[in-house]
């Protein structure tokens, strides 16, 4: 029926609509034959698809590009194969990927910042997913004439994305493989991933919403069509997943938010089914998640069979009143520099583990068919920590528990062995980190220069890593160690004035130098018992790393762990020395990566 032709108005009995007829509001209902024969001129539904085939080509673009870069990677630090171009492509490329924004409160309550590279593919993500969902404006056909393209198209682009959501949340899955990229590392994506599934998953909502509106209204599209009621079960769980992932709530409340992310990622998996099942594509992206994502659980199900055939036991020492040391024996985990696990132990808040960094290596004497100690340094802040710390406090300062490892995962692995100098910076307890990575340097490097600035609160601090130090200074001649106090307990025998209006610069040796402390205590105690010399205040990054980089002849490792805005200071340090490589500012320096850690994800 042409739409010009004289229409009479009808509707059936119980008020909806009859096809090929005008409906009780006056509006044309148009036969299944006009319906596709209309939107064959225009948008065919069942071609929206390609929608999400474009953002598969993408993604997957994106996922090629960087096993390439990881092969080249493990080509230059594996095998030192010189490659053409190399020195300044990969100087251009750190530009663009390390700098970083000062920390800032408020904007952490919206989204954890990171390096600028990772936040650069989240924003061609989102520029991606908006170009093809809103430059074609049309978005709506006529009523009745079926689902709006809006609704189609953003449908479709979430669908091609929910495969990497779930694979980017797995703590072992095939994009790490892939791209040497840790789990820890990928959280950001992965919250990227899920911030635009939201994104694709709301417009797909609100134009779902308006096109009932158009016609018969919300209320009658919920009574008379199942596919609304499903849709709006499975946005509850995804609007759960997102709100509960930011910030303020996942730092605050982290042991609930673990399991209401999992409860409600699988409530939301089963509603998504019954909301798309055998509609077109759905099917095989739905099931590709599935597949995926066991693949992922199952691989470390396994794992954590072959490496606790037997629960561990974990001494756990109370050093301080800030620190407990835990020291788990084991035959069957083997692990890298830098790498953490996770811990569940079976006595203390049984239903959560917690990652720790593991701040030794096995010794080249420590066969791999023998015990060796993995030991770990816990700074107890709130939580399980301070649980812990309780508990073991509560036992007169030692206790053994039985815990279930998880791991390892991360690290700096051996990358470090490659490069002609390293330079290690750790405050407070990253020391943990520091310290395993240093160990492999002493054990298994090629005798580069190696200098650590250490940034802790007390001289107490000291005395925990005396020996340890003392030792990796003996395998290491060229070993430098630099240690900055920025707090001190009142009971010492020296006082050092300073004033705390500045960081400790090089340039200020033998004046006086700024302190993390309240204005109050403008006179500190250093207890100068410590076969190792100490410096009041903060380091001054920026220029300790710039000094690093103009001495370095060949290749330089800048290898991180701290608070936040210890890494800034790094990350952005390191981007300035990519800019003197370009420049030709050192011309002995060829090279400087950087390697960070943080706190927490």
């Amino acid at each position: 029926m042409s739409l010009s032709t004289p229409l009479i108005p009808r509707h059936d009995m119980a008020g909806g609509n009859v096809p090929g007829h005008v409906n009780a509001d006056g509006v044309y209902v148009p036969t299944s034959e006009e319906r596709t024969a209309y939107q064959a001129l225009h948008i065919p539904w069942a071609e929206q698809v390609k929608y999400g085939y474009y953002a598969l080509y993408f993604l997957c673009g994106l996922l090629f590009t960087f096993l390439i870069t990881n092969v080249i990677w493990k080509v230059r630090t594996r095998y030192n194969v010189k490659i053409p171009l190399y020195s300044r492509a990969v100087a251009l490329l750190r530009l663009l990927t390390y700098p970083q924004l000062p920390v800032n409160k408020w904007l952490s309550l919206l989204w954890t910042f990171g390096p600028l590279g990772p936040n650069l593919l989240l924003l061609a993500g989102l520029l991606f997913v908006s170009a093809f969902t809103w430059i074609n404006q049309y978005y709506y056909y006529p009523p009745y004439y079926g689902s709006a393209p809006l609704y189609l198209r953003s449908e479709w682009l979430a669908m091609a994305t929910l495969p990497f959501v779930y694979v980017l949340g797995s703590k072992r899955n095939i994009i790490s493989v892939l791209t040497g990229v840790s789990h820890e590392k990928l959280q950001v994506l992965h919250q990227g991933a899920a911030f635009n599934f939201t994104y694709m998953s709301l417009v797909h909502t609100i134009a779902a919403i308006i096109r009932a509106r158009q016609e018969k209204g919300l209320v009658y599209a919920t009574q008379t069509n199942e596919v609304y009621v499903s849709g709006f079960v499975a946005l509850s769980p995804l609007l759960v997943l997102f709100v509960g992932a930011l910030p303020p709530f996942r730092k605050s409340f982290y042991e609930a938010f673990y399991w209401v992310h999992i409860i409600m990622a699988l409530f939301f998996a089963g509603a998504l089914f019954w909301h798309g099942y055998k509609l077109l594509d759905s099917d095989a992206y739905m099931i590709a998640t599935i597949v995926l994502f066991l693949l992922g659980v199952t691989w470390r199900l396994v794992m954590m069979f072959l490496d606790n055939p037997i629960l561990h036991r974990a001494t756990a020492t109370l050093i301080d009143e800030e620190t407990i040391k835990l020291m788990i024996p084991t035959l069957y985990i083997k692990w890298s520099p830098g790498q953490h696990v996770f811990i569940r132990f079976s006595t203390v808040r049984p239903l959560e583990s917690h990652p720790f960094s593991i701040a030794t290596v096995p010794r080249p004497d420590e066969q791999s068919n023998s015990v060796r100690n993995m030991v770990f340094l816990l700074k107890p802040l709130s939580g399980f920590t301070k649980t812990l710390f309780e508990d073991v406090r509560a036992n007169e300062g030692k206790v053994t528990y039985k815990v279930l490892i998880d791991g390892p995962y991360g690290g700096a692995g051996h990358d470090l062995r490659a490069f002609d100098s390293v330079l290690v910076i750790a405050g407070g307890t990253g020391i943990t980190w520091a310290l395993s990575v240093l160990q492999d340097l002493a054990y298994y490097g090629k005798g580069q220069e190696v200098r650590m600035i250490w940034a802790v609160r007390h001289t107490d601090a000291l005395s925990w890593f005396e020996h340890e130090l003392e030792t990796l200074q003996k395998r290491m001649p060229s070993f430098k160690i630099q240690i900055y106090v920025t707090r001190e307990n009142p009971r010492s025998t020296a006082t050092i004035s300073v004033d705390e209006t500045k960081e400790h610069h090089p340039a200020d040796e033998g004046r006086s130098i700024p302190i993390d402390t309240p204005a109050t205590e403008l006179s500190m105690s250093f207890d100068k018992t410590h076969k190792f010399p100490s410096n009041p205040g903060r380091p001054y990054l920026p220029a300790l790393i710039e000094e690093q980089a103009r001495t370095t002849q060949g290749s330089l490792s800048v290898a991180c762990c701290g608070p936040p805005s210890m890494l800034v200071d790094c990350s952005n340090a390191v981007t300035k020395a990519q800019i003197g490589i370009l420049k030709g500012v050192y011309p002995e320096l060829n090279e400087v990566f950087l390697k960070s850690e943080s706190y927490g994800w």
